[in-house]
């Protein structure tokens, strides 16, 4: 990394070939000078300028052509600008960070830790190798002897919020399956009292019970 020495340095070396132009510059305008009165001193003894012939009246002495004068010498070449320095002219950038991604296991609790709602839920679409546990709907099914009640829809808002819904009948104990959106949860993801039910996850866009009325 360059020190405060060598910045200074750079500056004073820039400042002497600023001023090593300038000299260079005025030398070459007296050259030129010297040079040209030359050139004119020289074209001046090569020109004979004939004596004047005194003509017949009317007549006119034309003179011959002049030569050529000589090209100038062409101008030297001028100074390539400066390039710009590391840490004075621009700021040197730094280098970032790697990057340190979760692992399996960590995805895996910061999950487990959102609350049960369903914004905070995975899509079972999204999840590889989850098993499809889908309930039919055709509405609440009575079967005949034992009082078995099929694909009832309870009473409630279904809205992905609300998590109390109202059954037509008390169900008998560990008889009740519930189907949230297709799939199914198990006893610890609700709880019954008399016919109301409170889940745990509030569904989407269905929810579907099958139980065995006292």
């Amino acid at each position: 990394m360059p020190t405060l020495s060598d910045y200074i340095q750079k500056i004073e070396q820039r400042e002497l070939l600023k001023r090593i132009q300038e000299a260079t510059e005025l030398e070459f305008e007296k050259r030129k000078n010297d040079i040209k009165s030359e050139i004119i001193a020289k074209v001046m003894q090569d020109i004979v300028i004939p004596q004047p012939i005194k003509g017949n009246k009317g007549d006119s002495i034309i003179g011959p052509p002049g030569s050529k004068g000589k090209d100038g010498l062409p101008g030297p070449r001028g100074f390539q600008g400066d390039k710009p320095i590391a840490g004075i002219d621009y700021q040197i950038p730094k280098d970032g960070r790697d990057g340190s991604p979760d692992t399996g296991k960590e995805i895996v609790d910061k999950v487990n830790v959102l609350p049960i709602q369903s914004e905070f839920q995975i899509d079972a679409k999204h999840i590889k190798g989850l098993p499809k546990i889908f309930k039919p709907l055709f509405g609440a099914i009575h079967r005949g002897g034992i009082d078995m009640i099929d694909n009832e829809v309870p009473t409630g808002t279904i809205n992905g919020s609300n998590t109390t819904f109202t059954l037509v009948n008390t169900p008998k104990s560990g008889t009740v399956k519930v189907w949230i959106d297709g799939v199914r949860f198990g006893p610890a993801s609700y709880s019954i009292s008399g016919t109301t039910l409170t889940v745990d996850v509030a569904p989407v866009t269905t929810i579907v019970v099958d139980y065995q009325k006292r």
